[in-house]
């Protein structure tokens, strides 16, 4: 039982000391809250001038992300237009984040440099603040103030320009020389006159570090480097479909294809295209395919059908070549909605096992897509026919074939004379009229035009203008015969 008792006060004691102690922890913490409160001024070009709180275990670039960050924070809070967000961001961007004046309560002066700071690590420009510590920031004029520097180097940009920097201050700044240039020894300095009317290129080796101005700019020299990553992106009917490593000017089409694993059995050769150019209709196709591989990496058949389900783009190209007429075009805009297929190309794919042929040795470029559609044998036909669609294709069969296929004319389909054949690689246009040799391919289209409904005024107005064009011609034939 006294064993017991002597537990039981030994575990009564040991809390209560826990107690005690932990009371006493607290009691500390409040009081070194109490007293590490200072208080720091702030004036100059900063966003807000005052004075603030903050601790004495902070340091300087602290207390100005926190600062900066609310006031931001303040500053954008409810605010919706585009235009009021663009300026307060270039305001908050504006900060000057060099040559920054700390005045100590006992007459000390230092200079910060906190974007130094921020590359090196060294905390002498980074001090910790003491109570009655005023912070002055410069005012910052991006256009007039900076020193740009571009090149070989890591990290192309335009700091601030303050007095007594030199050029290891911004090679420091774009974080040096790149390791992809060999040889890299001399620097440019193109220094503006104070007019501005006239410049003063000085060349100087890179150990020299000479002294800058503001308004310098600074390009590091160095043969370009053509260590990059070229490549072509592979769509379509081949075994390893995507980017395929190329080299500069140098590799194939044959050497490309070889690289995606060759063509699959299901390849429309004849129908495989090569997109390149920098014209908006290239780069559009070139963008949706991009964007398309890259969010759908495993549905490689999807991709392949991406630019037909565009009918904007597919309206142009179907009309590109065509002569229409304005009634015409009309009607072939409604039939051209009701059918999705494409076709284009660069290069006979059909010929690259030739070791003859110029279209194996044909050079890849930089941001080429190859894309290879798979094979249908089929023909696509539409228009004033009874079921317009997909016609398995009939080698040697010609136009009446297929219409009878489709179920026949429509009551209101022109002649057969006036059908047109469009091309499913060139998207050229040919009208059947009396030709008997016109040819049909795997792939092409069959257009079946309408006649235009005429009505009685229709009619009446065509002779109104006959008999105008008559009253003409007849008024100067009197004219004539009476000079």
């Amino acid at each position: 039982m006294r064993i017991i008792l002597l537990i039981l006060f030994v575990s009564l004691a040991s809390t209560l000391k826990c107690q005690d102690n932990s009371s006493s922890s607290s009691n500390a913490n409040q009081m070194i809250t109490a007293t590490t409160t200072i208080s720091v001024t702030i004036g100059g070009g900063f966003i807000i001038n005052g004075s603030f709180p903050a601790s004495q275990y902070e340091r300087v670039d602290q207390f100005i992300t926190r600062l900066f960050n609310q006031s931001k924070v303040q500053q954008l809070n409810g605010v919706t237009d585009r235009t009021t967000i663009e300026l307060i961001n270039a305001q908050f961007n504006s900060i000057a984040m060099r040559n920054i004046k700390l005045k100590r309560i006992n007459g000390e002066e230092l200079i910060l440099d906190l974007e130094k700071f921020h590359l090196t690590g060294d905390f002498r420009l980074n001090p910790y603040l003491k109570n009655e510590d005023v912070l002055i920031f410069p005012k910052y004029d991006i256009e007039k103030d900076f020193v740009s520097i571009d090149g070989a180097v890591n990290n192309s940009l335009k700091f601030q320009y303050v007095e007594g920097d030199k050029l290891s201050d911004a090679l420091l700044f774009a974080q040096g020389v790149s390791g992809s240039y060999q040889n890299v020894t001399q620097a440019e300095i193109t220094r503006l006159s104070y007019t501005g009317q006239a410049q003063n290129p000085i060349l100087v080796n890179l150990n020299s570090d000479i002294a800058l101005q503001p308004g310098d700019r600074i390009r590091i020299l160095a043969d370009e480097t053509y260590r990059k990553d070229f490549r072509v992106l592979v769509l379509g009917e081949v075994n390893r479909p995507g980017y395929i490593s190329i080299a500069k000017d140098n590799t194939s089409v044959k050497d490309v294809i070889s690289k995606a694993g060759g063509f699959k059995n299901t390849a429309s050769l004849k129908n495989a295209e090569i997109i390149r150019g920098n014209d908006s209709y290239s780069l559009y196709k070139k963008n949706i395919l991009t964007k398309s591989f890259e969010q759908n990496k495993n549905d490689n058949r999807r991709m392949e059908a991406i630019l037909t389900d565009n009918r904007i783009m597919e309206d142009l190209l179907m009309e590109r070549m065509s002569y229409l007429t304005e009634e015409d075009t009309l009607y072939f805009k409604i039939d051209n909605q009701l059918r999705f297929f494409r076709g284009n190309g660069l290069v006979d794919f059909t010929s690259l096992d030739s070791d003859t042929s110029t279209a194996a040795k044909f050079i890849m470029k930089d941001g080429d897509i190859i894309l290879v559609p798979e094979k249908k044998d089929l023909v696509y036909i539409f228009g004033q026919v009874a079921n317009a669609g997909y016609v398995k294709y009939n080698e040697g069969k010609d136009v009446y074939y297929y219409i009878e296929q489709a179920g026949g004319l429509g009551e209101l389909a022109r002649d057969v004379e006036d059908v047109s054949i469009i091309k499913a690689k060139s998207r050229a246009w040919t009208t059947i009229g009396n030709k008997k040799d016109v040819k049909i391919e795997a792939g092409d289209y069959i257009w079946v035009p309408k006649k235009a409904p005429r009505t009685f005024s229709f009619y009446l107005q065509r002779v109104g203008v006959f008999s105008s064009i008559i009253g003409t011609i007849a008024t100067i034939l009197l004219l004539l015969k009476q000079f």
